[in-house]
């Protein structure tokens, strides 16, 4: 791309560390998509987002250079439940298999359009052979 000079202060300012090539921005995007996926689908999926090819080792390097801190628990957890149960209502009935393939065959038949005859099917076929009349 180029290079560009910047001051102390700047460099401070944008968290830009010494001798770096990367971008705060861009560093953070790659630790994400890592986070996220493999290091290969990390480069695929920034290359998409940014326009910036990164290969799938630099990804790791890079996640490798960081070190994280994992999270204090202060207490076990016993259980886990989703955030956001149904306060009322009795709890939805799924149908078996048979019954919904039941249901799917009455549908079909429901929704079936009247069969028709091909009487000129023959006739067609003998001339797709033919070079077309002379008008």
């Amino acid at each position: 791309m180029g290079k560009i000079s910047i001051t102390s202060k700047q460099a401070a300012y944008f968290e830009v560390k010494p001798y770096s090539q990367w971008s705060p921005y861009l560093e953070k995007c790659c630790l994400l998509l890592s986070a996220n996926s493999s290091y290969e689908h990390a480069s695929e999926d920034l290359k998409v987002l940014t326009g910036i090819s990164v290969s799938r080792g630099t990804q790791q390097r890079l996640v490798q250079r960081h070190d994280f801190e994992f999270p204090t628990v202060s207490e076990a957890i016993e259980e886990i439940r989703h955030s956001q149960e149904k306060e009322s209502g009795p709890e939805q009935e799924w149908p078996t298999v048979s019954e919904a393939i039941e249901e799917i065959s009455i549908d079909q038949d429901k929704e079936r359009t009247p069969s028709f005859e091909l009487t000129h099917l023959p006739e067609s076929l003998a001339n797709l052979g033919r070079t077309p009349k002379a008008r």
